[in-house]
């Protein structure tokens, strides 16, 4: 019976292999120093004034967001409580973040006080919190890029030298614009205003600050080298020696030739055998 069991384990082991945990993968929490932090905030910020079995309740909640977890839940819950968030809406927000990473907790404030502060964008209250959730906790990419490109879009078209944007739409269009840099290995924000610099240039189109935007953020949605093919394509097709295309035909051309800049491969599918198989 014995020898029956070793053989079927061997045959079984050449399909798939038995993974154990990585003991340097393994997280060590301090969940205690996590409990007694959380525990002590919550007793002595006068924005919660919570009764001591919801506060202890809610220490537990926080601690199992491990290390760090009652400085994440404290940063974002000052955060928003000092913009007038009540009690509820600041303990959900600040919960999701304790479990999360220091990362998110960045990106998170960096969006939110540039949106609302006054000397910012000045927006109210439910658009800074979506925008800044938008660019923290539903955002795949990295973290420290879109916040660094965020702050850049935002600095140049709420600039009055620069694009002028309402401030609200600047604060929507800056927090739409970040977000398409998930899939990108370097930030955005300068490709994008190089961009539309050049769309709205002598040296390019000459476009109206309307249809520029537009052809840029287009631009950058469709990755890194699609700028260098959109101008390439437009030289050319404008050239004598090129297509001596008008502006319009050549703008169309570039822009075919910009959107297949990026090549989405068929995923192969290969069949593993075993060392017996």
């Amino acid at each position: 019976m014995k020898i029956l069991l070793f053989i079927i384990f061997c045959s079984t082991a050449s399909f798939a292999e038995i993974v154990l945990p990585n003991p340097d993968e393994i997280t060590n929490c301090l969940t205690t120093r996590e409990f007694v932090t959380a525990l002590e905030f919550l007793r002595s910020d006068e924005d919660f004034k919570l009764k001591e079995a919801d506060a202890r309740n809610l220490a537990y909640k926080i601690a199992e967001g491990c290390t760090g977890a009652a400085k994440r839940f404290i940063r974002i819950s000052k955060s928003l409580t000092k913009s007038g968030a009540n009690r509820k809406n600041a303990i959900d927000t600040a919960l999701k973040f304790s479990s999360g990473t220091d990362a998110e907790t960045d990106a998170f404030n960096t969006a939110f006080r540039s949106a609302i502060a006054e000397d910012g964008l000045d927006l109210d209250f439910e658009s800074s919190l979506k925008i800044a959730l938008s660019l923290s906790k539903e955002f795949t990419g990295n973290l420290d890029k879109v916040r660094k490109d965020f702050e850049i879009i935002v600095n140049y078209c709420s600039n009055t030298n620069e694009l002028a944007l309402p401030k609200t739409q600047c604060g929507m269009f800056a927090a739409s614009l970040a977000k398409k840099g998930e899939s990108w290995r370097d930030g955005i924000a300068d490709s994008f205003i190089k961009s539309f610099k050049y769309l709205s240039s002598e040296k390019g189109p000459a476009l109206v600050t309307h249809d520029a935007l537009k052809i840029a953020e287009s631009l950058v949605s469709q990755g890194p080298e699609a700028l260098e093919n959109f101008t390439q394509s437009y030289q050319y097709g404008t050239s004598s020696n090129g297509l001596a295309l008008p502006r319009d035909e050549a703008i169309k051309f570039a822009k075919k030739m910009a959107s297949i800049t990026t090549k989405i491969e068929e995923p192969k599918v290969t069949q593993v055998k075993g060392k017996h198989g």
